[in-house]
């Protein structure tokens, strides 16, 4: 039960730094998705377009379904920031932030690869850097901007 507590606790926390500080994330996100897909998989700027939007759409829906549906709604679990002494900074805050897009882009993708045969390890490449530039554009536009708040 621990482990549980603890993963819930994680997962709540980075929503809501994804919710506050990181809101750039899925902004940045878009258009980094957007340029691999150009790029790595060689699709049209249209359809790179419209799939970049569709993968981090349907992360960030997944993302709040699975944290307000299942956490906070189905399990009534409560959260007290300040109980927990583990704090990181917005760096670190930010690649676990990508790390859970990743999971949920590679979900996507998984999906895409099964219904039209689409190359799996190009959309595997393209999730894992893709999120990883959109943690780092991300980091710097928080430092930049609220250099005084952090």
């Amino acid at each position: 039960m621990f482990i549980l507590n603890g993963l819930g606790d994680f997962l709540i926390s980075e929503w809501l730094w994804s919710m506050t500080f990181a809101w750039s994330y899925l902004i940045v996100g878009v258009f980094t998705s957007w340029f691999l897909l150009c790029r790595i998989m060689s699709l049209t700027m249209l359809r790179s377009c419209v799939l970049a939007v569709l993968v981090n759409l349907f992360s960030f829906l997944l993302y709040s379904a699975l944290i307000a549906g299942f956490f906070m709604y189905l399990l009534q679990w409560w959260y007290v920031p300040h109980e927990y002494q583990v704090t990181t900074g917005p760096f670190v805050a930010n690649m676990y932030l990508a790390a859970i897009y990743t999971i949920f882009h590679s979900i996507f993708f998984y999906g895409l690869h099964r219904l039209c045969d689409a190359p799996k390890m190009r959309l595997l490449l393209v999730a894992l850097l893709s999120n990883s530039l959109a943690a780092l554009i991300s980091y710097f536009y928080i430092v930049i901007v609220y250099k005084n708040c952090l």
